[in-house]
């Protein structure tokens, strides 16, 4: 059964604290919880404070802001449940990343279900993308993202602003598109 957008904003807050409310009695958050859809193939997801991606967040995030949703330290998961098997796919994420004079890009490691399917060297703005292969999720009921940014820093500790979070990479949308039909 769909939840309507509060019943999400409500669901996220009470993860975030570590436990869920139900009719006003704290349970653990590992209680049963509504079921995150499927995720849809094409459908972009976004990160920013209105935005969907919030439901596949797993750790790694800092709060969602206006338009996008910063890493918190070196390490961002995102977990897609999937209705059927994906096929080969190419991931494509509108991202920006911490930069300084010390560090002018982040090196940013990919793995889709444990494997590393890519590294990205970002030092601006932009759309990356990577292919994920059918082989990446074959058996599986979610394909899980792993991005490592092992060069994220705060930006108070290179002197770029009073921020003291440990940031790698902002993210503003996320699409994951087929690029044939999946095989039984």
């Amino acid at each position: 059964m769909p939840c309507s957008p509060a019943q999400v904003d409500a669901l996220i807050r009470s993860v975030q604290r570590g436990v869920a409310i139900r009719r006003g009695v704290p349970i653990p958050a590992e209680a049963e919880l509504p079921p995150v859809p499927p995720y849809q193939l094409g459908h972009k997801l976004t990160f920013g404070s209105t935005g969907d991606a919030q439901l596949y967040t797993t750790s790694g995030w800092q709060q969602p802001e206006d338009a996008h949703r910063w890493t918190d330290g070196d390490t961002a998961e995102i977990r897609l449940p999937l209705a059927r098997p994906i096929g080969d796919a190419l991931l494509t994420v509108e991202v920006f990343p911490v930069t300084s004079e010390r560090t002018p890009a982040q090196t940013v490691h990919v793995f889709a279900n444990g494997a590393e399917i890519g590294q990205w060297q970002i030092a601006a703005q932009s759309a990356q993308h990577l292919l994920v292969f059918a082989a990446h999720s074959h058996g599986r009921d979610r394909l899980e993202l792993r991005f490592e940014m092992p060069h994220a820093f705060s930006p108070h500790s290179h002197g770029t602003s009073a921020d003291t979070r440990v940031l790698g990479l902002a993210f503003q949308s996320l699409r994951l598109e087929p690029l044939n039909a999946p095989s039984a």
